[in-house]
């Protein structure tokens, strides 16, 4: 895992692209960023510009150890002219420049950090967080062409990346963000990368076929990360693990920004490294919603008691039953979290503490599955894990309680956290089709007329099926299936009305819905005369031959 950063240099050749010029001295580290911009699109330069700062490099070691004891009054002519051609060739411009669009969304915390020292030839785009962020991207490149690089700095999670109201992964770009996807590649230069910067997206197999999903819809080569991207405190890095083809284009991230930056993008966490001798340290992306409150005998607070924060740790003594330390949680956006933390175990005969966890701000209690420690169990030092998934509101608390006694031993706790992921948004279904429109009149009760199908950003979303306008009593739906049939075929008359007009609604599992309107057309069906009348029904006696008497009149459906 690499903390600080990755620098990708422009290729010195075919046979090697990723030669790497070491740089010691931070005085000509600003012109090796410029030399590399510059010199992107010419192989043969950036060589010569690759030795030429290695060479220099070298040349300043060297003479800086002379320096140190041979005291010149000023440069060398040799560095002089050393100085002069990479001078040079650091303000060399090939005459074409990269086009690189960087969008940003919103919810990122302290972006404005990440953005800070970018390369001012980078285009950046904010995203609105309340809009769908795929759309916008779309909107935002529709029309122009020759775009060498996107960068997409947002939240991601195992195959899917969340850009203001959308979700991206295989499914969506599929389906619902095809012809966006479709905008996006025509911008595109022939070369282009897509670098996603959000957690996970590239993790596992869903990860790999999202990332594969990407690079085939857009034509772009695809690199993204199978870990946490950010902060090397929380875990994270700015190492991309996974590309699709060759990729040309570096970070968009400043050196700086990555080194300061202290989020990641992806779970929020909640921590408390005890690294001061307080109750109220907040060491995560997100605080606590409450500092650590205990039961005690004696004195109490961080400082005192059989529980306090001692030598970076929490310890916790079992001289006495009943005695606790806990701390709440807001977990009520999660949709799943795990609490772990470490741990030394120094509990001997009947000492037991017990990890419990409540969901309504500690008016009660369970003990978590595998949550007792004594001398048997999880005995001497580890890091303990548990799947809180269950147990997420407003007010979930975490505690640590003594049930067993046994003189002055106890158990030491150390990097408590909570780790979450944020549930996604829910999103409201944004299409109806229909795969069949027409029934023939009188057909009987139940004749399938077609099935309909709801189209919903949230994939794994259960959908429901209703009719708001059954066109009179004339049609009904499957709720599960959306199965449209008939249900009352005595109005089914063609000679009547050669259509019918029905209205669909599609409902999500949050409660949102779409609806459109369909028309069913209905299929003539021939019908038998229905009746016969005479226009009269006398005629005078002896009546001559031919002699009219009425004209009868069959009436039939078929007009």
């Amino acid at each position: 895992m690499f903390g600080f950063g990755r620098k990708k240099k422009a290729p010195t050749s075919n046979e090697e692209k990723d030669r790497q010029i070491s740089v010691p001295s931070s005085g000509i580290k600003g012109s090796l960023i410029s030399l590399e911009q510059r010199l992107m699109f010419d192989a043969a330069a950036a060589a010569t510009a690759s030795e030429v700062a290695t060479e220099q490099v070298a040349q300043e070691q060297a003479e800086a150890a002379v320096s140190s004891d041979h005291h010149a009054d000023g440069p060398s002519a040799e560095q002089t002219e050393s100085q002069g051609l990479l001078d040079a060739i650091a303000t060399y411009n090939p005459g074409e420049s990269r086009s690189e669009v960087v969008f940003v969304d919103p919810t990122v915390p302290n972006y404005q950090e990440l953005l800070a020292g970018m390369d001012p030839h980078i285009e950046v785009v904010m995203l609105d967080g309340g809009s769908d962020g795929v759309q916008q991207m779309a909107s935002a490149l529709e029309g122009r062409t020759g775009i060498d690089a996107i960068h997409i700095i947002s939240h991601g999670s195992a195959g899917e990346l969340h850009m203001g109201t959308s979700t991206l992964n295989t499914d969506t770009m599929s389906n619902q963000y095809a012809q966006d996807l479709a905008t996006i590649q025509t911008a595109l230069s022939e070369q282009a990368d897509i670098l996603v910067y959000g957690c996970d997206f590239a993790k596992g197999d869903a990860g790999q076929m999202a990332v594969d999903t990407l690079a085939q819809l857009t034509g772009a080569d695809v690199e993204a990360s199978t870990d946490l991207t950010g902060s090397i405190s929380l875990g994270g890095d700015w190492e991309f693990e996974v590309s699709t083809g060759t990729i040309e284009t570096s970070l968009a991230i400043s050196y700086d920004a990555q080194m300061n930056w202290a989020e990641v993008l992806g779970n929020e966490t909640v921590a408390d490294t005890f690294s001061s001798k307080s109750y109220a340290n907040n060491d995560g992306t997100r605080s606590w919603s409450s500092n650590w409150a205990e039961v005690d005998r004696g004195a109490s607070g961080a400082d005192g008691g059989q529980i306090k924060v001692d030598s970076g740790e929490l310890r916790i003594k079992t001289e006495a039953t009943g005695v606790s330390v806990s701390r709440g949680v807001d977990l009520s956006s999660a949709r799943s979290a795990t609490l772990s933390f470490d741990y030394s175990n120094d509990l001997e005969r009947e000492g037991i503490v017990e990890v419990r966890i409540s969901t309504d701000g500690g008016a009660n209690y369970r003990t978590l599955t595998d949550g007792t420690f004594s001398r048997t169990s999880h005995a001497g030092s580890g890091t303990a894990s548990f799947d809180i998934s269950d147990h997420m509101s407003a007010d979930t608390k975490i505690q640590f309680l003594v049930t067993g006694r046994s003189g002055g031993d106890g158990l030491f706790i150390d990097n408590v956290q909570v780790d979450y992921s944020v549930a996604d948004a829910n999103h409201a279904p944004t299409d109806i089709t229909l795969t069949g429109s027409t029934v023939a009149e009188n057909a009987a009760a139940g004749t399938v007329v077609g099935t309909v199908s709801g189209t919903d950003p949230d994939a794994s979303d259960t959908k429901t099926y209703s009719l708001t306008d059954t066109a009179g009593g004339r049609f009904a739906i499957d709720p599960t299936t959306g199965e449209i049939t008939v249900a009352d075929g005595s109005l089914l008359n063609y000679e009547a009305a050669a259509s019918h007009n029905l209205t669909v609604q599609v409902t999500d599992s949050a409660g949102q819905s779409y609806t459109e309107q369909f028309t069913i057309n209905l299929t003539n069906v021939n019908e038998g005369p229905t009746d016969l009348s005479l226009s009269a029904n006398s005629v005078a006696e002896n009546a001559t031959t031919g002699t009219v008497v009425g004209t009868v009149s069959g009436t039939d459906p078929d007009a």
